[in-house]
């Protein structure tokens, strides 16, 4: 028997009557519908209103009405009667997850979640906001009732100090995020992310243990250190511990259809800067590679090539390094130290994203069709992948070698000959590869 095609506004969750004031229309009774991807209001009078929670501002319970905040409109619930406490909770908490979900951040499961308050200290900067504080195996997510969730990669996270019933969890990348409020979840919560983080650092060991079976326990401790999460770490520093693994880390890539590619690409780039990432997930363990290319005028470069090895290779992701305006003024040495920078910030850009491709290369006229529609409000919103459509400005799918090395050489030179940063390659199409994993 067929399935029946999944609704656009998601599940049902929760319904109750109300009464309904908008900006350009009176108050009228009706149902208010909670689903999980929007609100549909049906007023006994008038049209019906869906409101997706992605386009909305602000949700405030307060007083006894629900006030909902759009840019062009707002919108009060009220007369909601005893129904108003679980109702209003409802709703906030449904935007939020739906909100989590389009900004790339649901992860498959949830080791703990309770409600708290966080203040986050930036450097003279704080904010502070009730929240739900949701630990998943591979990070932890803020979601406040009234701003964008917040997802700090447990990676990142240097110290978590408790006292007086309040986590202080500094960060390497985010600043300083207090957690207080807690209750009798307090203990329990500690103890899920300390042992969050513990499988997180296990999950690392493991992959490299299995790429890299003949590297002593001090090795693969370091690194461990210097790979979590799918972190690629450069040449150079991997040579610091020994240059024996770097060799066996290549090895590996060369076990793969994608060896080919992956030696072509240093030998017209900067191999001594390359670096290369070990990312496991619930399905497999796979290897993903940088490597700089600086280039001429004349025959293209000003690139940072990205590929993700798996057993069929999808295609090789190419980012700006410098403005293409700017590009033939620094020196080489320039080149690589902003190279180092954007490596760093791609790497963190890959894992906030869970490592999807199709964000990244889908033009913006895709992104407004049904079948990508999903990735349209983290490409606004989400400031990492919003770093990645910046830069990106090429990908060569793999079909064979000759043909992946002619479209190369030709998107290289496109993008030192392109008058403007938000210049694409034109061959650059939206064909897709493969479907995307969802990594986490």
């Amino acid at each position: 028997m067929e399935q029946s095609k999944p609704s656009p506004f998601g599940q049902k969750l929760m319904e109750a009557i109300c009464r309904i004031t908008t900006s350009n229309s009176p108050t009228v009774d009706g149902p208010a519908e909670i689903w999980s991807e929007g609100m549909l209001l049906k007023p006994r009078q008038g049209m019906t209103i869906y409101i997706p929670y992605t386009e909305t501002t602000r949700i405030e319970p307060a007083n006894y009405r629900v006030n909902i905040s759009k840019p062009s409109a707002d919108i009060v619930l009220s007369s909601l009667g005893t129904r108003y406490d679980g109702f209003s909770q409802k709703l906030v908490d449904t935007r939020g997850d739906a909100l989590v979900s389009a900004l790339l951040m649901k992860e498959p499961n949830i080791i703990c979640e309770t409600r708290a308050f966080y203040t986050h200290t930036t450097g003279s900067k704080q904010f502070s906001a009730a929240c739900r504080a949701r630990i998943c195996p591979t990070s932890l997510i803020l979601i406040p009732a009234e701003m964008l969730p917040l997802r700090i990669p447990l990676s990142f996270i240097k110290s978590v100090d408790a006292e007086n019933f309040k986590l202080k969890i500094t960060t390497s990348k985010t600043g300083i995020f207090e957690l207080s409020r807690m209750g009798n979840a307090f203990q329990y919560f500690l103890d899920s992310l300390t042992g969050a983080q513990r499988a997180l650092e296990a999950t690392a060991i493991e992959a490299i243990l299995e790429m890299l079976p003949s590297a002593t326990s001090d090795e693969i401790q370091t690194l461990a250190k210097m790979m979590p999460e799918g972190w690629p770490a450069a040449r150079k520093d991997i040579e610091t511990i020994s240059k024996e693994l770097w060799k066996l880390l290549e090895t590996k890539v060369n076990d793969t259809p994608l060896a080919q590619t992956y030696d072509y690409l240093t030998s017209i780039g900067e191999a001594e800067h390359a670096a290369i990432g070990l990312k496991k997930t619930m399905k497999s363990t796979y290897v993903w590679f940088l490597v700089p290319i600086t280039g001429t005028l004349e025959n293209g470069g000003n690139t940072l090539a990205m590929e993700i090895v798996t057993e069929k290779g999808h295609a090789t992701y190419l980012f700006r390094v410098l403005s293409r305006k700017s590009f033939t003024t620094p020196p080489r040495e320039e080149f690589l130290r902003e190279t180092e920078r954007l490596a760093e910030t791609l790497s963190e850009a890959m894992i906030a994203t869970g490592f999807r491709r199709e964000p990244i290369y889908l033009d913006d006229e895709r992104l407004l069709t049904e079948a990508y529609r999903k990735y349209l409000f983290a490409a606004g919103n989400l400031s990492e992948l919003k770093l990645l459509r910046r830069r990106f400005y090429a990908r060569t799918i793999h079909r064979n070698f000759e043909n992946w090395k002619q479209n190369l050489h030709e998107a290289l030179r496109f993008n030192t000959s392109a008058e403007s940063d938000d210049q694409r390659w034109s061959a650059s199409n939206n064909e897709p590869e493969e479907k995307d994993e969802e990594s986490q």
